[in-house]
């Protein structure tokens, strides 16, 4: 749910209009609110506000109920990220890769050019 989606959720089901300084407010205020609590916000507000005074909720509406509201605000475990798999294709390059480092090392002299062309032909 967005903020534009719950002020007219409001609108429709209390029977009036966010207009002026009292809509930019409670958008305002609304904004950078998750959609999860903005659908929990429209359920608590709903069963909390009565709608029998054809009056909108406000700011102090949310505030009184914010326990409330983050209370069913549903809470996820993050998925842990996926293990990347390196691909036949990946596994090739990086072969083919190692291959060039062994001849470029097998013409050079030193003790780290041994060094890396023995490791480098061990992986390849």
């Amino acid at each position: 749910m967005t903020v534009k989606g719950l002020m007219e959720l409001f609108e429709r089901y209390y029977g009036g209009k966010y207009s002026g300084t009292f809509g930019e407010t409670v958008a305002g205020y609304l904004n950078g609110y998750p959609a999860d609590f903005l659908m929990a916000a429209a359920r608590v507000v709903i069963m909390r506000f009565s709608h029998t005074y054809n009056k909108l909720p406000g700011v102090a509406e949310i505030e009184k109920n914010l326990d409330e509201i983050w209370d069913e605000v549903p809470e996820y475990t993050p998925l842990p990220e996926p293990e990347h798999i390196i691909t036949d294709e990946e596994r090739a390059e990086g072969l083919k890769i190692a291959g060039e480092c062994v001849e470029i090392l097998r013409g050079k002299k030193g003790p780290l050019a041994g060094a890396f062309s023995k490791v480098l032909q061990e992986v390849v």
